[in-house]
């Protein structure tokens, strides 16, 4: 296998006459066999699978008198595996890996592989190209050919944000944080007050935050920079 048919050739000789007529059969074998000019000296038999035929051919000649069957054996071999590979890769490099199950170097056609692809810290898996495509994971492979699968990682935004606050005039006041860090992680709640200088008074909050309640909690969902706005009062200096 693969090649599932043959020819057999036969010949006959009669030393004081002709051969008139030529006879094949299957004597032994698997039932598969397609036999096709059984009655001519070249036989095919086709549609064969795997295993050991035995066929015979008589020849009758001019006077009827009938040969002993000569017999031919053909041993049909199984059909050698076919196996496929398959290459997979993390893009970026960096952004995380990609295992598989069963991990072989090569698949007997039909096996399915299981690819199951993991990000790295600070990635997160956004899909297959090449031989796959969607976000399924894992992913299920057929293997039915040599295949190469992508696994591409994006870079996730940064969870740490910063917070910048300013006095405006810088003489007026000042702000206090709680907590006093120089980040914060996403979702954080920081609590902003405005202390007003002798002879200034708060007014209000601008940038990234508005309105005049004071303190001002503040959820840290990006980097922020928030203002402090004092006003002089009658009684106070004025630079």
């Amino acid at each position: 296998m693969p090649t599932n048919s043959v020819v057999l050739q036969g010949s006959g000789a009669d030393v004081d006459g002709t051969i008139k007529s030529y006879a094949w059969s299957q004597v032994s074998g698997p039932g598969t066999a397609v036999l096709s000019g059984a009655s001519t000296s070249a036989l095919t038999a086709s549609s064969l699978a795997e295993g050991s035929y035995v066929f015979a051919l008589t020849v009758t000649d001019n006077q009827d008198a009938v040969s002993t069957p000569d017999q031919v054996t053909v041993t049909v071999n199984p059909a050698p595996a076919v196996t496929y590979t398959l290459t997979t890769t993390a893009s970026p490099g960096a952004g995380g890996t990609v295992g598989r199950s069963p991990n072989a170097t090569s698949y007997a056609s039909g096996s399915v592989v299981s690819l199951t692809a993991t990000p790295a810290a600070g990635y997160v898996f956004s899909g297959w190209s090449g031989d796959a495509t969607g976000t399924t994971n894992p992913l299920s492979v057929t293997m039915s050919a040599n295949k190469s699968i992508t696994a591409t990682f994006t870079q996730m935004p940064p969870t740490t944000f910063t917070l910048t606050t300013t006095a405006s005039p810088t003489v007026g006041g000042s702000i206090s944080r709680t907590p006093n860090a120089t980040s914060y992680a996403s979702g954080t709640v920081v609590s902003l007050t405005a202390t007003p200088a002798a002879g200034y008074t708060f007014t209000g909050w601008s940038g990234d935050a508005t309105g005049t309640v004071n303190p001002l909690s503040v959820t840290m969902s990006a980097n922020k920079s928030i203002t402090a706005t004092f006003t002089a009062t009658g009684g106070g200096a004025q630079m």
